[in-house]
């Protein structure tokens, strides 16, 4: 862990496995009593894989880690929060949200009289995302707002003003889109003074607006927004819907640039439905056929949802 904690992974791998096989091979009265830093151990593994993007050999140390857990009746102690915290956002990346539902629901239920208030917000908000991407918004909605409530409840002002861009997010891929306005414009007045937060909610604002067809508007808003204030997702987006504007508006050359900006981060990330606007905008600017094939490819493939409600 001393390595561990200095970056020095390498040689933190070589000696955290070689802790985590004498731990399997000892007997069960020293795998009680060590279970925590067992746990640990395995955690900062997966930390170590995560920054490789090694997602499956991530999820193997978490998942080894909720075994000993459930076996030693230790799921109320604080790393076994960390752990399925972690665990739910490998498996949403990887787009295996009924696994997050599973294995966040049944921990709930275990720990029902047990709240950790650093790490249960977080836990709400990976139900939040894994329910509305299996379209289930009103799971989704009760979690995100649970989310807030504690967040609000710690006064963390900005983690909840984040948890508002969840909660707009999932009213607009259920399609109430006049109750998502209303949030928005209250989340951007009492956000107002937060530069970056602030942003992300005029980008929401335009992803509103580009999901109703009301694309001058997308155009409008677009000229307000001081890209340096986006993250890198921000900045996708905004190109992505642009590009698509622009396709609309048989401007090609800007489109199509626009529209390459964001088709790697989009494939990274696994947002289908976008990808596929994308690759069909490409199809009918460029006339290359491989566009289609990626167009038809990931057409109806299970992803994370994002800009678009549903593919076209």
């Amino acid at each position: 862990m001393s390595y561990f904690y200095s970056s020095i992974f390498d040689e933190a791998l070589k000696f955290l496995r070689k802790y985590i096989n004498a731990f399997i091979k000892s007997n069960t009265d020293f795998q009680r009593e060590n279970i925590e830093k067992f746990s640990d151990a395995l955690n900062s593994l997966f930390k170590i894989m995560l920054k490789n993007k090694n997602y499956e050999k991530g999820i193997h140390y978490l998942e080894l880690a909720r075994k000993y857990l459930y076996q030693f009746n230790a799921l109320s102690l604080p790393v076994s929060f960390a752990i399925h915290n972690n665990l739910a956002y490998t498996y949403l990346k990887t787009c295996q949200s009924q696994k997050v539902v599973i294995i966040l629901e049944n921990f709930i239920n275990y720990n029902n009289d047990i709240i950790s208030l650093k790490i249960m917000p977080d836990i709400y908000t990976s139900l939040n995302i894994a329910y509305y991407n299996l379209g289930n918004y009103e799971k989704a909605l009760y979690y995100i707002k649970k989310a807030i409530l504690l967040f609000e409840f710690q006064d963390d002002h900005l983690e909840a003003g984040k948890c508002y861009l969840n909660y707009i997010n999932t009213l607009r891929h259920s399609s109430k889109f006049k109750e998502a306005f209303e949030v928005l414009e209250k989340a951007k007045n009492d956000y107002k003074d937060d530069a970056e937060l602030y942003h992300k909610f005029k980008i929401q604002e335009m992803i509103l607006y580009f999901n109703i067809g009301m694309y001058e508007k997308v155009i409008e808003l677009s000229e307000s927004i001081n890209t340096s204030l986006l993250s890198m997702r921000g900045k996708k987006e905004l190109a992505f819907m642009l590009g698509h504007v622009k396709y609309l508006n048989k401007e090609f050359e800007k489109a199509y640039s626009l529209l390459r900006k964001c088709e790697k981060y989009f494939a990274e990330e696994n947002f289908y439905n976008d990808l596929s606007v994308i690759y069909e905008d490409l199809y009918a600017i460029t006339g290359d056929v491989n566009y289609r094939e990626k167009a038809l490819a990931v057409k109806n493939k299970p992803g994370r949802k994002n800009v678009i409600i549903t593919s076209y």
